[in-house]
């Protein structure tokens, strides 16, 4: 059963009039089935489709009225005209074409913007990646500690060096991850 379906099932009542199921999905949700039914009403036949106060206070869609339901809307859906469907293709082409000339730079723009959000999920993964290396690198590795005269070990300069470089690699790339956040940042 598709997710569309199953949340037909919780806001709709059944063709049987029974009860509605109590609406868990979220506002967008069902309005969009509610306009779905107004398309689906429209490819039929003329049919009315009835807005009401559900239980819990959420608005629910039925094409059979509700018994017991207060009844916000009632909503006449017809079958649009080839030369109505004509109409309103060329009425949101022409939106279209003034929304996409309204500003040539916004494509740019938002290209710039991805860019520079994958910089930052870059650097991000850089520093985390630099903050593990040191967290994991804490352990002497062979040949890093001497022998002591009193014959005990001691960290020398090789693990000294190691734990520098990692510690250098966590300071750069929390570096380059502040510079993508000013790059991102700047107007």
């Amino acid at each position: 059963m598709s997710q569309w379906m199953r949340l037909a099932g919780k806001v709709l009542k059944d063709a049987h009039g029974k009860a509605p199921m109590q609406a868990k999905a979220m506002d967008w949700a069902r309005a969009g089935i509610g306009f779905a039914l107004l398309a689906l009403a429209g490819a039929t036949s003329a049919q009315t489709i009835y807005k009401y106060m559900g239980a819990d206070v959420v608005i629910e869609y039925s094409t059979t009225k509700p018994q017991g339901r207060p009844i916000i809307s009632e909503i006449e859906a017809q079958k649009l005209s080839p030369e109505e469907k004509a109409e309103i293709e060329k009425r949101r082409q022409a939106a279209g074409a003034r929304g996409a000339g309204a500003d040539p730079g916004a494509k740019e723009r938002l290209r710039r913007l991805d860019d520079a959000n994958a910089n930052v999920a870059r650097a991000e993964q850089k520093l985390k990646e630099a903050q593990d290396a040191l967290a994991n690198g804490q352990e002497p590795l062979a040949g890093e500690r001497s022998g002591t005269a009193s014959g005990r070990s001691r960290l020398n300069d090789a693990y000294d060096q190691r734990m520098q470089s990692l510690q250098q690699a966590v300071d750069d790339a929390r570096k380059e991850l502040d510079e993508a956040y000013r790059a991102r940042n700047a107007p």
